[in-house]
């Protein structure tokens, strides 16, 4: 599913004259951060819910480069959810080719004593909903 888009902006080029590694680290947060609130853990509630995720790995692959002006979307799924993690993967598209992937293997994280959590069963069943099989994991 999309869940970010936009444009190449000119902070984000760099002295090779495409998107800098700040871009790339930046629309893929910021997609993770949508589907945690999709699944019910948003980042405002966080503290009320007493728990978060934190990245523990992620692993970025460039494929082609992307320019100054380009549009650019994300598609972004779940390929793996346990009672204590979730494994995130974008797809970074710019003129309907894939341009960069990232998976993200996220850990629940307990705010009052920084240790993993379990996530609760509601937020498990909101996962599945954006679960997609056959992704093999990288981690």
């Amino acid at each position: 599913m999309i869940l970010e888009s936009g444009e190449v902006g000119i902070a984000h080029i760099d002295s090779n004259g495409h998107a800098n590694i700040s871009f790339y680290t930046e629309v893929f947060d910021n997609a993770t951060f949508k589907i945690q609130n999709l699944i019910g853990v948003p980042i405002d509630s966080s503290i009320i819910e007493r728990m978060t995720f934190f990245a523990s790995r992620m692993l970025v692959s460039y494929k082609s480069e992307i320019f100054l002006g380009a549009k650019w979307e994300i598609d972004t799924h779940i390929y793996q959810v346990t009672d204590e993690r979730i494994g995130i993967f974008h797809k970074l598209k710019s003129e309907k080719k894939t341009v960069s992937t990232c998976f993200m293997l996220c850990f629940a994280i307990s705010l009052p004593s920084r240790n993993t959590s379990k996530i609760s069963k509601g937020v498990l069943e909101n996962c599945k909903k954006y679960l997609i099989t056959g992704i093999r994991d990288p981690f």
